[in-house]
């Protein structure tokens, strides 16, 4: 008989290097998780078991619950003690989006709705694509008037509004129509200071954009990939989503990213520069 407990790996610092053993064979479909435990950040938590009293612990389950109320997680077992320690942690922790593999996805949307009878308000079935093309590829511009930037401090006000329209088409869910400016501008900066983000700048207008959403010791995770409607069809987001993938090569690192499943489009171009289809993920959303 097992007995099994929750700690927040902050509170048990080795906890961190317990959890990145845990989840190393698992890191390309877990880059955001792994980067918040290689970060040490206070958003991890461990579902650990223990046989006896003198025994050791083992690792059953790691999940990060973080400022925003997103909930990731890889559980391989997800068992009635299991369960248990989930339902308690849910009964004062209101999620608003729970993301990963699908199968985890779903296991835990079934969990929420046995026990808080709640249902997704939205529903996103992605694929995580990883780059296989060989390395590297040259990146070409079509004009002297376009050039491609790494993003500081000093253009976040004309890369602001990239970052607003991005989260308002492709992160918020259908019934959030409000754009908190100020959650944008503190989530752009701390991308900037944490993160790479490239831009292709034209006739000083900064039309595209992509970034590093995670990176990790083995990979590096693409997202926040948006183009001005006006500026669309000119191959931007593929030439900058290349820039990436080459930055992150020169580490020895391999490229992921998302794509919705019903963007037929994106995942064409996608495949077109060299990533294939790797598994089905999902994100979902509560109100």
């Amino acid at each position: 008989m097992y007995n099994y407990s929750l700690k927040c790996a902050e509170q048990c610092p080795e906890l961190f290097d317990t959890a990145h053993d845990f989840l190393l064979k698992h890191e390309k479909e877990y880059c955001a998780l792994m980067e918040r435990i290689l970060n040490k950040e206070s958003s991890v938590y461990l579902i650990l078991k223990k046989e006896s009293v003198i025994s050791p612990c083992q690792v059953c389950g790691v999940f990060s619950f973080n400022r925003g109320r997103s909930f990731t997680s890889y559980i391989p077992e997800l068992n009635s003690s299991i369960k248990k320690i989930l339902s308690d942690f849910f009964k004062t922790h209101e999620v608003f989006c729970i993301v990963g593999p699908a199968v985890s996805v779903k296991n835990i949307e079934e969990l929420l709705y046995q026990k808080k009878n709640i249902l997704p308000g939205e529903v996103r079935d992605m694929y995580l694509m990883e780059y296989k093309a060989a390395l590297p590829a040259v990146v070409m511009l079509q004009s002297k008037e376009e050039k491609i930037i790494k993003c500081s401090s000093s253009q976040a006000e004309k890369l602001f509004p990239l970052q607003v329209n991005f989260s308002r088409e492709e992160v918020y869910p259908h019934w959030k129509t409000e754009v908190n400016l100020a959650a944008e501008r503190f989530s752009l900066d701390n991308s900037i200071k944490n993160q790479l983000i490239l831009a292709v700048e034209n006739d000083g207008l900064l039309v595209s954009k992509a970034q590093t959403n995670a990176v990790t010791e083995n990979y590096l995770q693409i997202g926040g990939v948006y183009t001005l409607k006006e500026h669309r069809g000119h191959g931007y987001a593929c030439k900058l989503i290349q820039c990436l993938v080459n930055h992150g090569a020169l580490q020895n690192k391999k490229t992921v990213l998302f794509v919705r499943k019903e963007n037929a489009a994106a995942i064409h171009s996608y495949q077109k520069a060299g990533f294939k289809n790797f598994a089905d993920y999902r994100m979902v959303y509560y109100k």
